[in-house]
C-alpha cells in the first residue's frame, strides 16, 4: 500500500529454516537456561553447553543473550516466559524484528514453540507482531531504514502441518497491513495529511482491487450537509466526503464503515486549552476504516463494504462556526451548537444519515476518537455503544478472539434529557459534565433511522503514544466482518 511515507516494507514470512552468516538465528530459553523443547532439538549437542552458558548470564524475562556458537552463524537466545498469551506472542514478534533491524540482520530464523496453543496460532501471532513492527514512521533527518527483509519460522509442529501455518501466516501479515496503514496515517502530521491527502490514500485501495471505487464529494454550505460543512467552512482545505465501495461478495449483506476524519482540530472558537498538540491524530476513525478496508481487499474476504469518511479541518478564523449557531444537518434535525469542540459528532452526524439513505445497508458502525470522556472512563479500552445488545454482543466477542479491548456501554435514557434545547432540535453536547462518552453517542443515534448501529469511540484506544502507535481495532473489525457479516 502507497502511503504518504513511501511503500510499506512487508517481510517474507514463511515455514522453514536458514542458516548463513546474513541470517540471525533465535531460539527461545527460560531465566533458568532451559531451552525450550524446538530450540533443545535446534541445537543438538550443543544445547547441554548453551543451557550453562544462559543460566549462568543470569538473565530476566526479555533479555537477549548472545550465544558464543563457533562454527555457526549468529545465534541468540531470547528469554521468555514459560506461558506466553497471543498478546505476549505478538510483542515478541516486534522484539524480534526491531533485534534483527538494529544489527543489521537482513534474514533470521526464528525457532518457534507452541506454548500449549495451535501451532498456526502461534505462527500468526508472531507474524502479526513481526510486521507491525516494520515501516515505523519517521521524520528525523538520520532516520534508519529497515533491512529485515525475511524471517523463516521452524518448528516441528509447523513443518507437519506448513499448508495451515503458510494461510495463517498470509493472514496475519495482511492483517498487520491494515493496522500499520493506520498507524501511519495517525501519526502524520497534519502539514503532510490533509483532506485531499486522506482522499489520496483512499484512492489508493484501488492499486490492489480494479474494482474498488472510490468517489468524493466537496462539501460546501447550501448542499444538504449543514453540521459538516459548518465545521470546514474556514478552513483552506476542502471539506470531503470520501467514498469507498468494496464487493468481496456482492451478494453479502452490506456492511456500512463511517470514520471521522478531522485531519486537524483547533477545537475551533472554543480553542483548546493546550494549542492542539496531538490532534493530528483526530482522523483516527478514518484511518481505522481505510485499514479494515486495507487488509480486507488484501485478503480478498467475500464481505461487502461501504466505507464513509468525513474529512475535514477544524480550524478558527473570522468566519468560523460560532457556540449559539443552530445547524440544520442533512436529516433535517436542528443543532443547536454550545461548544465548537464538539465537531467530530456534528461531521458523523451528516454522514451518518448520508451512508443510511444512499446505501441503506444492513449494520452500520461508526469510529471516532470523539470524547475526552472515554479516556477518562475507560482508558485504552475502547467503549462501544449500540441499543441491539447481540450486535453489540458479537462486537464484544470478536474484540476478545482479536485481542482488542472494548466494554459495551449502555446509553441510559437518563441522559437523554441532558442533550435537550430550548431553541432546537438538540445541543451538540450535554448540560452538566456526567458520561460526556455517552451522550455523544445518544446524539449520533438520532442521525440514523433504523440500520442496526454501533458507535467506537476510539479516542484512548488509538492514542498516539500508547502501545500501538495510534493503531487499534482493525483485527477485531476483521474478526467480525468474517464471523457475521458474510452471509
Amino acid at each position: 500500500m502507497t502511503t504518504l511515507s513511501g511503500d510499506m516494507n512487508v517481510l517474507d514470512v514463511r515455514v522453514g529454516k536458514v542458516a548463513t552468516a546474513a541470517t540471525l538465528q533465535i531460539v527461545l530459553a527460560t531465566t533458568a537456561g532451559k531451552l525450550l523443547s524446538n530450540g533443545a532439538d535446534y541445537m543438538g549437542s550443543e544445547a547441554k553447553n548453551v543451557t550453562k552458558f544462559i543460566k549462568e548470564s543470569r538473565p530476566s524475562v526479555g533479555d537477549v543473550v548472545h550465544l558464543p556458537m563457533p562454527g555457526r552463524a549468529k545465534v541468540c537466545a531470547i528469554i521468555v516466559a514459560e506461558t506466553q498469551t497471543e498478546a505476549t506472542l505478538e510483542a515478541l514478534g516486534e522484539k524480534i524484528t526491531k533485534l534483527a533491524n538494529s544489527k543489521d540482520y537482513t534474514a533470521v530464523t526464528l525457532v518457534i514453540e507452541t506454548f500449549g496453543l495451535n501451532a498456526d496460532v502461534v505462527a500468526a501471532k508472531l507474524t502479526y507482531g513481526m510486521q507491525f513492527a516494520t515501516n515505523a514512521l519517521s521524520m528525523k533527518s538520520d532516520a534508519k531504514q529497515d533491512v529485515l527483509k525475511k524471517v523463516y519460522l521452524y518448528g516441528e509442529e509447523l513443518t507437519s502441518n506448513s499448508a495451515a501455518a503458510t494461510a495463517a501466516i498470509e493472514d496475519a501479515t495482511h492483517n498487520a497491513m491494515g493496522s500499520i496503514l493506520m498507524r501511519t496515517l495517525i501519526q502524520l502530521p497534519p502539514n503532510v495529511l490533509g483532506t485531499r491527502q486522506l482522499l489520496a490514500v483512499a484512492q489508493g485501495l484501488k492499486k490492489y482491487n480494479k474494482d474498488v471505487k472510490v468517489s468524493v464529494k466537496v462539501v460546501k454550505d447550501g448542499m444538504n450537509f449543514g453540521a459538516m460543512a459548518a465545521v470546514g467552512r474556514v478552513s483552506n482545505q476542502d471539506s470531503l466526503l470520501i467514498e469507498i465501495r468494496y464487493e468481496g461478495d456482492a451478494n453479502a449483506p452490506l456492511t456500512a464503515l463511517v470514520g471521522k476524519g478531522l485531519v486537524f482540530d483547533t477545537g475551533g472558537i472554543n480553542l483548546k486549552s493546550n494549542g492542539g498538540t496531538g490532534m493530528k491524530g483526530d482522523m483516527g476513525g478514518s484511518a481505522m476504516v481505510l485499514g479494515t478496508m486495507f487488509s480486507a481487499i488484501l485478503r480478498k474476504e467475500k464481505v461487502n463494504l461501504i466505507g464513509v469518511i468525513g474529512a475535514v479541518c477544524n480550524d478558527i478564523g473570522p468566519d468560523a462556526y460560532r457556540p449559539d449557531e443552530v445547524l440544520t444537518a442533512r436529516n433535517g434535525t436542528t443543532i443547536e451548537v454550545t461548544n465548537t469542540d464538539a465537531e467530530g459528532r456534528l461531521v458523523l452526524a451528516d454522514c451518518l444519515s448520508y451512508t443510511e439513505e444512499k446505501y441503506s445497508p444492513v449494520r452500520m458502525f461508526s469510529f471516532a476518537t470523539l470524547t475526552g470522556a472515554a479516556v477518562v472512563a475507560h482508558g485504552r479500552r475502547a467503549p462501544v455503544f449500540s441499543d441491539d445488545d447481540t450486535f453489540a454482543a458479537d462486537l464484544v466477542d470478536s474484540a476478545n478472539a482479536a485481542g482488542d479491548m472494548v466494554a459495551h456501554v449502555i446509553m441510559d435514557d437518563y441522559l437523554k434529557p441532558s442533550l435537550n434545547s430550548s431553541i432546537a432540535d438538540t445541543r451538540n453536547t450535554s448540560t452538566g459534565r456526567m458520561c460526556g462518552h455517552t451522550t455523544a453517542a445518544i446524539f449520533l443515534n438520532k442521525f440514523v433511522a433504523k440500520t442496526p448501529y454501533m458507535h467506537v469511540d476510539i479516542a484512548g484506544a488509538s492514542d498516539i503514544n500508547g502501545p500501538g502507535g495510534g493503531a487499534f481495532g482493525v483485527p477485531m473489525m476483521l474478526r467480525y466482518l468474517t464471523t457475521y457479516a458474510r452471509g
